[in-house]
């Protein structure tokens, strides 16, 4: 069993723990194409970059992903640069919306997935 790979797209959410994510965090149906587009990135990638990320910038992470993405632009041999924009971008749209605490639970839930 590849325990890499995410249920794709739709399928993210009928996951159990996504439901439930959905359900506690009052997650606006508006806003399920992030956890669409967060299940396209290879979980390695996701835990990479963003395992501590909100634990350790808590009510800054707006600003650091603000930096990263401003960081990304200048970077230009990297094979996953495309996959670290894309993840940044989610996680920034989804830290505004809510805040840093339910983009860390958001990471936890997918990370959890098999």
């Amino acid at each position: 069993m590849n325990t890499e790979k995410l249920p794709t797209e739709r399928a993210i959410l009928e996951e159990s723990d996504v439901k439930e994510f959905i359900k506690s965090r009052n997650i606006n149906f508006e806003d399920f194409y992030i956890l669409e587009e967060l299940s396209k990135i290879p979980k390695r990638i996701l835990i990479m970059y963003f395992h501590n990320f909100f634990s350790f910038n808590r009510e800054r992470s707006d600003k650091e992903l603000e930096r990263s993405l401003e960081f990304l632009k200048t970077v230009r041999e990297d094979p996953l640069l495309g996959q670290r924009i894309k993840l940044n971008r989610l996680l920034l749209d989804f830290v505004r919306k809510y805040d840093w605490a339910v983009a860390w639970n958001l990471v936890s839930v997918f990370e959890r997935i098999k």
